[in-house]
């Protein structure tokens, strides 16, 4: 009977810990538009979200742009910008294409001006070099003829936010590559569209 009692609490321990994290919405607005923001920045969440967690190194929020005063606006997925307190690292969302695409980007990390391997994203390959000085980023093109678009790619570039002008609301999923491991608390998303910018914190 212990022994049976012991079995059924770790497994509950076990679906708890790979039970996916809360996943805050946030909210906020200027005079042309109004802008509501989804944050997953768990593996399992993001997992369970498009039916893979991206290698565990991107971050991926939700948006939803709705224009006010029945006005238009542009919709660039590059006016948008992530950005985590715990190191000050700074990210752009990428494009489907960049992540599992046959031109998907292949950013390593350089230290002091010098090349070394570091993070590498890739089509179905990720890696991580040691650790050092804070490093910034570079990226080149993999465009490989004998490379072939991972099975994500149909997923990403049906739930990503399309770049548009509209007077209607849009939503969709921005995919921010970042180190593992975020704290929601250290993320901060910035949105440079029409009007005043707009920032939005995570709790």
């Amino acid at each position: 009977m212990r022994a049976l009692l012991g079995f059924l609490l770790a497994a509950g321990f076990a679906l708890a810990a790979h039970k996916p994290q809360p996943t805050p919405t946030v909210r906020t607005s200027n005079a042309d538009v109004e802008l509501t923001a989804t944050l997953y920045a768990d593996p399992a969440a993001i997992q369970e979200l498009i039916g893979s967690d991206l290698g565990g190194y991107y971050v991926v929020v939700d948006v939803k742009l709705a224009p006010r005063n029945n006005e238009k606006i542009k919709i660039w997925r590059d006016d948008f910008q992530l950005k985590t307190d715990r190191d000050g690292e700074r990210s752009k969302p990428y494009a489907p294409s960049q992540i599992a695409g046959k031109g998907a980007l292949v950013v390593s990390q350089t230290e002091d001006g010098q090349s070394r391997t570091g993070l590498g994203i890739g089509i179905g390959m990720i890696g991580m070099g040691g650790g050092g000085a804070q490093p910034t980023n570079t990226s080149k093109m993999d465009r490989g003829s004998k490379s072939k678009e991972a099975p994500v790619l149909s997923r990403l570039e049906e739930k990503v936010l399309k770049e548009q002008e509209t007077d209607q609301p849009a939503s969709g999923l921005l995919f921010f590559p970042m180190e593992p491991k975020q704290k929601v608390k250290d993320l901060q998303l910035t949105y440079s569209g029409p009007g005043s910018k707009l920032l939005l914190r995570f709790k």
